[in-house]
């Protein structure tokens, strides 16, 4: 699975945030490690966002109110997108 730009700049930072946090507390670790725990942490939180857009997709659309397009409607010229 391929990452966005976006996704990548907030990776990298995540994982600097992640080794200054453990440089800070004295941890043992290496930046592949930084940017694994970072690329998890922005991965959780996109699935629930994900998931909500799913979850409209499954929603009937109730489209009562709409008519189909009557024939003689598609002959009326729009005034206003007619050449001068």
């Amino acid at each position: 699975m391929s990452i966005s730009i976006s996704s990548h700049q907030q990776i990298r930072r995540r994982a600097y945030e992640i080794f200054l946090e453990r440089r800070d507390a004295g941890r043992k670790g290496d930046a592949l490690t930084d940017w694994l725990e970072a690329e998890q942490e922005i991965r959780r939180q996109r699935i629930p966002v994900r998931a909500r857009i799913l979850h409209f997709a499954d929603l009937p659309l109730n489209l009562t109110g709409l008519m189909p397009r009557s024939p003689h409607l598609a002959r009326i010229r729009n005034p206003i997108r007619q050449p001068a």
